[in-house]
């Protein structure tokens, strides 16, 4: 059966099963002169490095990339979706995201079975990367539990109109609010944020999965919800600040990119510079990081502001930090930037010493170590490390 609304071509319906869990056993990609593999948490490799590309496993799949395609292959390495697409996103809710071809992008199942074509629309924050080199083979975006707006979340996914708004789908790619928004983010705590209004006079609020607006629009721009919490900008100076599921803020808007609440924390950003879209991450001379609790108090502050992740997955995050050496080449010292972990309670876990550093997943964190990649465990001793 096809479907065709306002221009917009919705492809075959397919039957979908529930999601399905993660391995027991954690894999993670690992690479081996010039292939990826998969490793498991003790640095055994589990997947033998055939890949000229590898993500993270979700929902017990994960994209790999051969030949110049994606496809995707479960915790035992067997190819369960052949590599034919230009572009893909992990499982969320039993679909994920792919490019097949330019201009428009669909959901697939786990069966490879399109759920939906959505055409003339384009996956946003897309990072295409070819020929990547150990010195920047940690992703842009490092953090596995990085959310995209376009996947399922609580049942529902975005889905726009030929005229630019945006409403939302359920799983069966059947119209579920109306596309009436200028922009949406995903559903969270039962809320997504959305976007209303003309060019001059748009504002960000809330509705529930009904479609109904609960947060009256009124932002500058919005985040989803976590643990009952999300961040909004509340004025044209890009103060943040946070409101609860009614709307309510709990304190005063004052930081500068905010991040999620997790585990009753949330990182934020005293000061500092412009913003750098699409994250709006300021930067600058004078930003201070810190986290703070659900009453807006802060607990402690950074060593330096977190660039990457913004949160304490697994109760460690990877921060950047700068000394000055002498050189090698010149008389005086140099800038030196070397990075390592800071626990929950601000205090330097993992002694900076590595050229890159990813959040920790499953017990485990990517560095770049003397030019080549490696995994640590949580107290900062290599279980892994490529060869070449």
């Amino acid at each position: 059966m096809h479907f065709f609304f306002a221009g917009l071509l919705i492809g075959t319906i397919a039957c979908h099963k529930k999601p399905v869990p993660a391995p027991a056993r954690p894999l993670l990609p690992a690479p081996v002169q010039g292939k990826w593999g998969y490793i498991d948490p003790m640095g055994q490799m589990i997947i033998h490095p055939r890949f000229s590309g590898a993500q993270n496993f979700s929902e017990g799949l994960a994209a790999v990339e051969l030949d110049g395609k994606w496809g995707y292959i479960d915790s035992a390495g067997q190819v369960l979706i052949k590599p034919e697409y230009l572009f893909v996103r992990p499982f969320s809710e039993g679909f994920a995201c792919v490019i097949e071809h330019p201009g428009g992008y669909s959901y697939i199942d786990r069966q490879d079975n399109t759920l939906i074509t959505i055409k003339n629309h384009s996956l946003r924050n897309i990072v295409w990367r070819r020929n990547v080199d150990h010195s920047t083979i940690i992703e842009r975006v490092i953090d596995p539990d990085e959310r995209w707006s376009e996947e399922f979340s609580e049942g529902m996914a975005p889905i726009p109109s030929v005229d630019g708004t945006w409403g939302f789908m359920d799983r069966t790619a059947k119209v579920v609010i109306a596309p009436r928004f200028r922009s949406v983010r995903r559903f969270s705590d039962g809320r997504a944020a959305v976007k209303i209004g003309g060019e001059h006079d748009a504002a960000w609020g809330y509705i529930d999965n009904t479609g109904k607006m609960i947060i009256e629009p009124q932002f500058e721009d919005a985040r989803d919800f976590s643990e009952g919490m999300a961040s909004v900008c509340c004025d044209d100076n890009s103060n943040w600040g946070y409101i609860d599921v009614s709307g309510q803020k709990p304190f005063p808007s004052q930081f500068r990119s905010p991040g999620p609440y997790k585990e009753g924390l949330a990182y934020v950003e005293f000061g500092g510079g412009w913003v750098n879209e699409p994250y709006r991450h300021y930067v600058g001379m004078g930003a201070r990081g810190a986290f703070i609790d659900k009453t807006g108090t802060t607990l402690f502050y950074t060593p330096s502001p977190l660039s990457i992740g913004r949160s304490l997955p697994e109760g460690l995050a990877p921060i950047e930090i700068v000394s000055t050496v002498p050189s090698d080449t010149v008389r005086g010292l140099v800038p030196r930037i070397r990075w390592g972990y800071m626990d929950n309670t601000g205090r330097l876990a993992i002694e900076p010493q590595f050229d890159k550093a990813a959040v920790f997943h499953q017990g485990l964190a990517r560095v770049v170590v003397q030019g080549k990649v490696a995994y640590i465990n949580k107290s900062g001793s290599v279980v892994w490390k490529s060869s070449d």
